[in-house]
């Protein structure tokens, strides 16, 4: 079992780092601009999620990662939670909605239980 926990969380990672290399490749944020990442759950609720200090697992794995670029939440950049609250088909819905928000960029986080 810790080896699929292992896999997860460094999914997540390799996911987060992924998800900050274009910010890296500008340099930091330019003055002004806050960076809303929308995050999409399947499971956990939404609320989990929310802030700088997120009690789900892939969520605080990618905000760890953000921070350790540089990167400072509510400064830099700010999160848009959604959960699909165990609904898988709900995803979609969810993506379409935060796009319509105009989120910069929209991440599924797995589920590391």
């Amino acid at each position: 079992m810790t080896s699929v926990m292992d896999r997860r969380m460094f999914v997540t990672t390799v996911g987060g780092t992924i998800l900050a290399a274009p910010l890296a490749a500008e340099g930091q944020p330019q003055t002004g601009k806050v960076y809303r990442i929308g995050v999409i759950v399947a499971a956990d609720a939404a609320a989990n999620t929310e802030g700088p200090d997120p009690r789900n697992q892939s969520v605080a794995a990618l905000l760890r990662r953000l921070r350790d670029l540089g990167y400072v939440y509510g400064r830099d950049f700010v999160t848009e939670p959604r959960s699909a609250e165990g609904k898988t088909e709900r995803s979609a819905a969810l993506a379409e909605e935060l796009a319509r928000l105009n989120v910069d960029v929209i991440v599924k986080a797995m589920t590391c239980n």
